[in-house]
């Protein structure tokens, strides 16, 4: 979301806040109060999850098998082989 999604995000915000408590102008105190309340909170939920998808995203892209590890005999096979068929 760029700056000017949010800046009309947050009018709109404002605007429903100062609506639905009956005030008549959205400079009031209160409702920038409120409106400061929930966009903080929408902020960091967003940034919260966007550090999640890169975490995830990067963990992904890096990930290495550890070596340790026995490897699975049908990993080891050519796809489309029958293990039923004796290996040449």
């Amino acid at each position: 979301m760029d700056k000017s999604d949010y800046q009309l995000f947050r009018w709109s915000v404002e605007m429903h806040i100062a609506e639905s408590l009956g005030h008549v102008f959205a400079n009031d105190p209160a409702v920038r109060d409120l409106t400061n309340r929930i966009m903080g909170e929408f902020v960091k939920t967003l940034a919260a999850s966007q550090v999640k998808q890169s975490a995830s995203k990067r963990a992904f892209f890096t990930f290495r098998r550890d070596r340790q590890s026995i490897t699975p005999s049908w990993a080891l096979r050519k796809p489309g082989t029958d293990s039923r068929l004796p290996r040449i």
